[in-house]
């Protein structure tokens, strides 16, 4: 709704194939001391 345009979402791989801004609102900034667990590894 945000982005205004039909996404489609890969849920084996947690993206929206073709559109990297539309993945990247997926994931939304955590407030410090938390970090986010797919980032905790990096």
């Amino acid at each position: 709704m945000q982005l205004g345009r039909p996404l489609k979402y890969d849920p084996l791989k947690k993206i929206i194939p073709g559109d990297e801004e539309a993945t990247r609102l997926l994931q939304r900034p955590y407030r410090k001391p938390w970090v986010h667990p797919a980032l905790s590894h990096i």
